[in-house]
């Protein structure tokens, strides 16, 4: 007859706890993120603030180069339509609804 050994009983669980405890870890909120045309428009609005309206595509490009606009919303202005835009939220809904080109 070969020798086995005799099957363990399961351990028994600490009293008053079925699981042991895990340490509580610290819980991370993620900051909410703003909707794509409202941070468009907070960083457009200081850049294109001097600009007179009505304006051309290039005066819109132009004063943005010239207050140094972050990249981001200078890449959003490059792909504006050739056009006259009335005022700022004409830019900026013309620019949030141009398809982007591919880089």
């Amino acid at each position: 007859m070969p020798l086995t050994r005799p099957a363990r009983p399961p351990a028994a669980a600490p009293a008053g706890s079925a699981r042991p405890r895990r340490r509580a870890s610290a819980v991370v909120v993620p900051r909410p993120v703003p909707p794509r045309r409202e941070a468009v428009l907070r960083a457009a609005r200081p850049v294109l603030a001097g600009l007179a309206f009505p304006a051309q595509r290039w005066q819109v490009l132009a004063e943005a180069d010239a207050w140094g606009a972050p990249g981001v919303l200078r890449r959003l202005l490059v792909d504006l339509p050739v056009g006259e835009y009335a005022d700022l939220s004409a830019v900026l809904e013309a620019a949030l609804r141009t398809p982007r080109r591919l880089r």
